[in-house]
């Protein structure tokens, strides 16, 4: 018996024992995993660290190339960093930066911290930087940007522009492809809303089209609307029912457009939803067996909006017209206010040109208010020696170009505000031309006259000259689609203020009497490109325009419209008929995240 309660005591003990050993076993394994999970949290904090700062460096790259892209749009998608094997500097080098605190990492001491003396272009933010960080880490970060052509063949129209962006050690970089194309290949481009087809005759278009938004078919009732195109394209929707206005489309009106095998197709009019546009239920069908025609089937491909492919088209940015931009830079002529005139150099040539150029002040009915402008004799300036060498020429101000029937050579004309028209322009012996503002672009006929009594005295005074009168340039404007005072939204609800004046909606820039009588032709044979971000006044009431550059609203339409033959110059398309320093646009053809 009394073994038998030992043999239990030891059994007992013995357990107790393994239960210890047991005991500190596991206890010593939950510290094991303890530890393994502090390290585990701790490991994952860093990767989720870590991933936040990798994102946040891609944003930094990207950041940069969109400095990038805007710096290259800046001169006119010409100029860049590198060559294709990335050495630099290249002829045409990009030495004219609009963003502040970016420097060139050149053999110089930039004091730049990643210092690495490639040509790249560069911006950097450490802590205690009185600039503000963009990436709110509080830890070093910058961008850095190349531009430069995929080959090094002659001509090339691909470009790469490549990026990089850091935040702390995280590094990530991107690598875009862009093709750059003429913007006059356009018969009409804009970088908005497209209002052109609102008009009260019939108008016929050829070439392509193309809107970066929206484009309104609207043609009076009982005209028609007529469109030849191998491509007719917008990033937002093709609008039947109604124009950029908000006016409903009458009824009895015709838009129709030829189709891949030279067919008519007509675009039916309507209410919304029923018209056949954008907002047509039908409108993006792509099943050719169901018996629905959807707009890629109608006109094989040739129209398509956002939905359909529509793809933005990116055109110079408007400082490359402004002055001290690109045009400025590189012009052969500059002419400024105060009658004074010079060269590339800056040297002063205002009395070798004479009557050349001169300063000339006339009231505009359209805007009610007095316009000085420099006008230029084009005859004259060619016949004094300083037509521009290189074809380019300048203005800080409005301009007036007159006497312009036969140019010396091709010319391109860019001004800072609107330009004028009188008479005709590069209709003898027709060479590559082109007129670039960031106003608008009037046109008054030969018969124009400056004397008060004319331009402020019954319309019918102010007649246009009789037959017909031609532009044959690539005009491109700034004013935005909707530049009519009773027609703006300044305060931002959404609807017109209602300002009462009598200026029309589509208004053309026009000054005369060109219908009523015998007809007056206006013809023109060209590009329209519209660039729609003019610095317009604030105010329509009063115009009072106290910026430089700034745009006055249209406040009233005193002018009778001509017989318009407008059409796309067909010279245009070749690269040898192309006026000097021609307008680029771009788009984006690859995206590739590259390795560091």
């Amino acid at each position: 018996m009394h073994r038998v309660r030992r043999s239990c005591r030891r059994l007992r003990e013995e357990q107790s024992g393994i239960a210890l050993v047991i005991a500190l076993s596991l206890l010593a394994a939950m510290s094991i995993l303890g530890a393994l999970y502090v390290a585990l949290s701790a490991t994952e904090s860093q990767i989720a660290v870590n991933e936040n700062l990798a994102t946040k460096a891609l944003m930094m790259a990207e950041t940069g190339w969109n400095v990038a892209f805007k710096e290259f749009a800046n001169v006119n998608f010409n100029d860049y960093t590198h060559n294709a094997n990335l050495s630099y500097p290249p002829t045409s080098y990009l030495e004219w930066i609009t963003v502040p605190n970016i420097v060139v990492d050149n053999a110089e001491n930039n004091g730049l911290r990643d210092e690495r003396n490639n040509g790249d272009f560069v911006w950097e933010w450490q802590p205690g930087d009185a600039n503000m960080s963009l990436s709110g880490t509080n830890l070093p970060e910058s961008f850095r940007f190349k531009i430069y052509p995929r080959t090094a063949e002659a001509g090339e129209d691909e470009f790469y522009v490549e990026a990089t962006g850091r935040v702390g050690n995280a590094t990530r970089i991107l690598r875009i492809g862009v093709f750059k194309d003429s913007g006059y290949d356009y018969a009409i481009f804009s970088d908005g809303d497209m209002g052109e087809f609102t008009r009260g005759r019939d108008q016929t278009i050829g070439g392509r089209i193309h809107a970066n938004g929206d484009i309104c078919f609207r043609p009076e009732s009982g005209q028609t609307l007529s469109i030849v195109t191998e491509g007719l394209t917008c990033t937002g929707q093709m609008i039947r029912s109604r124009d950029v206005w908000g006016r409903d489309a009458p009824p009895g009106s015709t838009v129709e457009i030829k189709d891949g095998d030279g067919v008519w197709q007509e675009m039916e009019g309507g209410d919304p939803g029923t018209a056949f546009d954008s907002e047509n239920a039908a409108w993006t069908d792509a099943d050719s067996t169901n018996g629905i025609e959807g707009a890629l089937e109608k006109w094989d491909g040739i129209v398509r909006d956002g939905q359909l492919g529509g793809e933005y088209i990116k055109p110079p940015d408007l400082s490359a017209m402004e002055t001290g931009g690109y045009f400025e830079r590189k012009a052969a002529l500059r002419i400024h206010g105060g009658d004074s005139q010079t060269t590339s150099s800056g040297v002063e040539i205002s009395d070798d040109l004479g009557d050349a150029i001169k300063e000339v002040t006339f009231y505009n009915a359209n805007l009610d208010e007095y316009v000085t402008v420099q006008e230029i004799d084009v005859a004259a300036l060619s016949a004094s020696g300083y037509f521009p060498s290189n074809g380019l020429l300048f203005a800080d101000r409005p301009i007036r170009l007159s006497n312009a029937d036969e140019l010396l050579s091709p010319l391109t004309v860019v001004a800072s505000n609107s330009v004028y028209t009188k008479g005709n322009f590069n209709s003898v012996d027709k060479k590559p031309a082109s007129i670039l503002t960031t106003g608008r672009v009037w046109h008054v006929s030969s018969s124009w006259k400056d004397e008060e009594e004319y331009t402020k005295g019954d319309l019918t005074k102010r007649q246009a000259s009789n037959g017909t009168t031609t532009i044959n340039a690539a005009i491109v404007d700034a004013v935005p689609v909707v530049n009519e005072a009773n027609w703006a939204d300044l305060d931002g609800d959404g609807t017109p203020d209602g300002y009462s004046g009598d200026c029309w909606a589509n208004s053309d820039f026009l000054l005369e009497v060109w219908g009523g009588g015998p007809e007056r032709m206006l013809v023109k044979r060209g590009s329209i490109m519209h660039l729609q971000k003019a610095n317009m006044a604030d105010d329509p009431e009063t115009n009072i325009l106290d910026e430089p550059g700034e745009i006055a609203w249209q406040k009233h339409s005193h002018y009778m419209p001509p017989v318009r033959d407008y059409a796309y110059d067909p010279d245009l398309e070749s690269p040898w008929n192309q006026p000097p320093f021609a307008l680029y646009v771009a788009k984006v053809f690859s995206w590739e995240e590259v390795v560091p």
